[in-house]
């Protein structure tokens, strides 16, 4: 009986384990996307790719608003890590635009934040940039991350073990009544 106990709770712990360790993009779209497509290849040929789904990250560069198209967003390239986080800049890699539909915008899409983003190859921008033409996506699902700083003011403040944080009175400027705290 006992035995039977342990392994319903570490199912439940493995289970809980694996739901805290997702995505930021959204399963079903995430198994739609083709892995194996590069920002670099869609930026040899643009028109090869036209309609497929790829996986990018970057940090954003500028974001303008257009009445008539929406949000477009210039992301410059990041190399994803790990749980598909931006962390490096890529090597030799081009900037690319992103576009949102909606005219409202996350307040988060700010110039110097870091996303991840699933977006459907549409060609190139027009004018093209020094360094050659500019892939365009349309954003289905976008992702921004939070700084260290955003990280940091969201955690609970620490107590060390022998600070009570619900006794009014730290150790150092005494406690004036004869019985505990609690």
């Amino acid at each position: 009986m006992l035995a039977l106990t342990m392994k319903s709770v570490l199912s439940l712990l493995v289970a809980l384990l694996l739901l805290g360790a997702s995505r930021p993009i959204s399963l079903p779209l995430y198994q739609q996307i083709d892995h194996g497509l590069t920002l670099a290849q869609i930026q040899q040929h643009p028109e090869l790719y036209v309609g497929r789904l790829v996986l990018v990250g970057g940090k954003i560069h500028a974001v303008r608003f257009r009445e008539d198209t929406g949000h477009d967003l210039r992301i410059m390239p990041y190399l994803l890590h790990g749980m598909d986080r931006p962390v490096v800049p890529e090597p030799n890699g081009r900037a690319f635009h992103a576009r949102l539909e909606t005219a409202a915008i996350h307040e988060l899409l700010t110039p110097g934040r870091l996303v991840t983003l699933a977006g459907e190859v549409l060609g190139v921008i027009e004018p093209a940039s020094p360094e050659g033409p500019e892939v365009l996506l349309a954003v289905r699902e976008i992702h921004p991350w939070l700084t260290r700083e955003e990280l940091r003011s969201r955690q609970r403040p620490y107590y060390p073990y022998w600070r009570d944080p619900w006794c009014p009175y730290p150790g150092s400027l005494g406690y004036p009544y004869p019985y505990p705290c609690w």
